[in-house]
This record gives structure tokens, sequence and C-alpha cells, in this order.
């Protein structure tokens, strides 16, 4: 193991990791220990007292799975979703809809995607309407390993009862007012996992 000299913001602790990463102290503990391999012996180094310091380089190696937190853990679902890479963004804005409701819609939304695009992981986070005390609206965002053709997820939702009614879409999804659905731009950087996540109403993540 080699000893730190020199520390700088590529090296960070315990603490580091557990508060950016979705896992506990005990999977911390165990993962950890790959650490002491040969291959890990420049990015992993001991500091004062017998810290151990890490090199942001292969954090992501060790630390990040894509095992999906309990919804019991929002926090750590929070970081489960902005430590993922997402291909789509967007919103429903259902007619005069409640919480449950909206969490009806997004259920069935993310059914009807997932038949036809078996690899799919939604996550949403509801949030209150503007200028409403008992109306919301819900973001969300996809990972897939295909190209989702939109007008193809219009038509579905027609024939769906329940997401025509709430949602009555249009054939061209950029005319629709109550669902967006559009490829999350490299430019949005974390921006749109942060539009996203800046809600606390209720959020889930569906495989």
């Amino acid at each position: 193991m080699n000893t730190i000299k020199i520390l700088n913001d590529d090296w960070v602790d315990r603490k580091y990791v557990l508060d950016n990463y979705p896992l506990g102290s005990k999977t911390y503990n165990n993962k950890v220990t790959q650490l002491d391999k040969e291959e890990y012996k420049e990015y992993s180094m001991i500091g004062k007292f017998g810290k151990r310091f890490i090199h942001k380089s292969i954090l992501d190696n060790i630390f990040l799975s894509d095992r999906i937190p309990n919804r019991d853990q929002p926090h750590q679902v929070r970081k489960w979703v902005k430590k993922h890479k997402w291909d789509y963004f967007g919103n429903i804005t259902p007619l005069d809809s409640d919480i449950d409701t909206n969490e009806k819609l997004i259920k069935k939304l993310f059914n009807l995607l997932k038949y036809r695009y078996p690899y799919l992981i939604l996550f949403y986070s509801i949030e209150k309407n503007p200028h409403s005390n008992t109306l919301y609206h819900t973001h969300y965002l996809l990972k897939t390993k295909e190209h989702i053709n939109t007008k193809e997820i219009i038509s579905l939702i027609k024939q769906d009862t329940l997401l025509n009614e709430f949602l009555y879409p249009s054939v061209d999804i950029k005319t629709n007012s109550r669902i967006q659905l559009e490829p999350y731009d490299d430019s949005f950087y974390d921006g749109g996992i942060k539009y996203v996540l800046k809600n606390n109403i209720s959020i889930g993540l569906l495989r």
C-alpha cells in the first residue's frame, strides 16, 4: 500500500464515497477490499492515522452498481440516478391530477414502453403544479439501449384508455402540451438530472 505525501482533489475518502454513491457502510467495507489487489495499488493510498484515500478515476468501477436501491431508501435512489447516464428526458402534465393519478399514469407509460423496449429503466419525480395546492405533474428520465420512436409511443398511448383520457396526445410529440419525450441532450450535462431530482413529493425507479 502506498503512503500519501501530497493530496489533491483527485483523491477522496470513505465519507466522499458514502455521500456520492448508493451504498451503505457494510457494502463499502466489502467493496473497498478490492483496492488491496495488485492492479489497484496505484489508486489507493494510506494517509495519516491509517485513513484510506482513493483515486476518483476508479470509483465507478469499484462502487457503482446497476442494482437499483429500494424505494424506501430515497436518498440512495437519488444518488443512483445522479451516477448513471440517461438517454431520454420527459414529463407528463395530466389534466387535473393528484399524486396517485400521476403515479398510475407514469407506471402505465412505463409498461407501454417496456413492452416495446425490453431494456428500460425509468426514474420519475412528481412535482406540484404552479399556483395549485392539489394538482401535480411528473418529470421522468429514461435509460435504454434502443432508439425510442416517439410517434409509435404516441400511437400506443392513444390506445390506452387511461393515458389517452388524461394526456390526449397529438400525433406530433413536439406539439403535445401534456406529454414530452426527447433525447437527453449532452448539453444538459447534469442539469436535466438535477431538475428532475429537485422535488421530494414522490419519486420512483421502475425497471
